[in-house]
C-alpha cells in the first residue's frame, strides 16, 4: 500500500517541484543570476512535462492548478526583470559603441593632424 501511496503522491510532488523551481527562478532573477534562471526554467519545464504526461488523479486537479497558477504569476516578475536587464545591456552596449567610435575618430584625426 505504501508504494501505491507514493505513486499517488507523485503528481503533487511534481507540482510542488515546479513551484519550488519557479521560486528559485525569482530568487535568481533578483540576484541577476541569469544562468541560474535559465537552468531552473529548463528543469521546471521538464518537471511540468512529466507531470502532464504521467497524468494525475482527478481529485488533484484543483491543487495542481493552484500551484501552476502561482508559478505562472511569479514568472511574470522574472520576465520583467529579464526584460529590464536586457534593455539595460542594450543601452550600455550602444553607449560603449558610441564611445568606441568617438575615440577612433578622435585618434584618426589627431594622428593625421600630428603627421
Amino acid at each position: 500500500m505504501v508504494a501505491g501511496s507514493a505513486r499517488d503522491d507523485l503528481p503533487r510532488r511534481r507540482a510542488r517541484r515546479v513551484a519550488e523551481l519557479t521560486r528559485q527562478m525569482v530568487r535568481c532573477s533578483r540576484e541577476a543570476d541569469w544562468d541560474g534562471v535559465v537552468e531552473r526554467n529548463r528543469l521546471r519545464h521538464l518537471e511540468a512535462e512529466a507531470l502532464f504526461q504521467s497524468g494525475f488523479p482527478a481529485g488533484d486537479n484543483e491543487y495542481i492548478r493552484s500551484i501552476l497558477e502561482e508559478a505562472l504569476s511569479v514568472e511574470r516578475e522574472v520576465r520583467e526583470r529579464m526584460t529590464a536587464a536586457r534593455d539595460e545591456l542594450g543601452v550600455e552596449a550602444r553607449s560603449s559603441s558610441r564611445h568606441y567610435t568617438a575615440s577612433n575618430v578622435y585618434r584618426r584625426f589627431s594622428g593625421s593632424a600630428a603627421g
